[in-house]
């Protein structure tokens, strides 16, 4: 952990947010999180941003859910996914995958298991890459303000209109959501900013 003032996207919201479309918005129940965020689960990687994300989606969608724990490797993904659809007697309605770099392998585990996005199972993420894709489907997915978050870094660096106590202050910017087929609100409906999820 870092003990110094940190400019980011708010990440518990990121999981509010995330967890908002199939939980409220397609009414889904029985609901996953994938990622991993101790250190049984993952050895290296950004475990802090994942647990973050992990405590807004469980106080979105409340006791009914589980988490399919890996480690942040897309291989690890795959196969954690895998085995959790091939062992559970009932596959969840909604999933929530926590990070941009686990989906792809996320939703090729659950196409390989046979089951159909957004039909059997709806699916948001986080930092898709929504400017290039050519996938089979979209990914509905968190997107962080990076552009916000560079020039409020580089603002309090500088100094520009900067007090020292605003400086010395964490600052979590807000996150929205781009909407795309996974959850079955197809391309373009539009973003939702982070109060559609409260």
């Amino acid at each position: 952990m870092i003990d110094s003032p940190i400019v980011g996207a708010d990440h518990r919201a990121a999981g509010r947010l995330a967890a908002y479309r199939p939980a409220l918005a397609h009414a889904c129940e029985n609901l996953v999180f994938v990622g991993g965020f101790t250190d049984d689960n993952v050895h290296q990687g950004d475990r802090e941003t994942l647990a973050q994300r992990y405590a807004g989606f469980a106080a979105a969608v409340g006791a009914d859910h589980e988490v399919i724990r890996t480690d942040l490797t897309a291989e690890g993904t795959y196969a954690a996914v895998r085995a959790f659809l091939r062992d559970t007697a009932r596959p969840p309605r909604g999933m929530v995958i926590g990070t941009g770099g686990q989906s792809a392998a996320a939703i090729r585990a659950v196409t390989d298991s046979g089951l159909r996005i957004p039909g059997d199972i709806r699916i948001a993420g986080f930092d898709a890459d929504t400017a290039g894709n050519f996938g089979q489907i979209t990914l509905t997915s968190v997107r962080q303000p990076i552009g916000a978050i560079t020039r409020t870094a580089l603002a309090r660096l500088l100094g520009e209109g900067a007090d020292t106590s605003e400086v010395a202050e964490s600052a979590r910017l807000e996150v929205a959501l781009d909407t795309g087929e996974s959850c079955g609100c197809g391309i373009g409906s539009g973003p939702v900013p982070a109060e559609g999820s409260r």
